[in-house]
């Protein structure tokens, strides 16, 4: 939890693992100032809400990016190329996101900036929650503007009465 690894650490299996990592988090400025009655069991709670948060992000970015390589490399005919531009960047705020996060947790262990308070900075923790629902955004107008250029493309009198015939079988 003190330490980060971009390619995702492994969490802690046996007793003595759990104890290890523990000790790392006792010399963080956090366990020093506020947290020296935490037990074993209160630390593996918030080991694992953080270990789920970074392995959420790393799992989305992971299939986004397979996703990405697959319509980019193989599959070129299938989107547009504006379309692959919008994707270039998502992929390039995705892997940003996570970097800032990285950033946000240092300054909350970092000594020399937690001599009298432990916490992350709220400048760090505003940007890395702002730049998350920016990125959000994106993914949504990104995910509808592809949405309505695919009805707008099949909404041709041909298509149309396809989709009639279809619609009859529906109801």
């Amino acid at each position: 939890m003190v330490h980060w690894k971009f390619t995702g650490e492994k969490r802690p299996r046996t007793q003595e693992e759990w104890e290890e990592e523990f000790a790392r988090y006792k010399v963080t400025p956090e366990y020093i100032l506020h947290n020296q009655d935490m037990s074993l069991e209160e630390f593996k709670f918030i080991y694992y809400m953080e270990y789920a948060h970074r392995s959420l992000g790393r799992i989305i970015g992971v299939c986004f990016a397979t996703g990405y390589i697959y319509f980019t490399l193989w599959k070129r005919k299938c989107i547009s190329k504006s379309m692959v531009k919008q994707l270039t960047v998502l992929l390039g705020f995705g892997t940003l996101q996570g970097f800032i996060g990285w950033w946000m947790v240092k300054s909350g262990i970092d000594p020399e900036e937690n001599k009298v308070r432990a916490h992350v900075s709220p400048y760090r923790l505003a940007t890395h929650l702002v730049y998350a629902f920016a990125l959000y955004t994106l993914i949504l107008s990104t995910g509808y503007r592809a949405l309505y250029n695919a009805s707008r493309a099949i909404n041709t009198p041909v298509h149309t009465n396809q989709l009639k015939r279809i619609k009859m079988f529906t109801h």
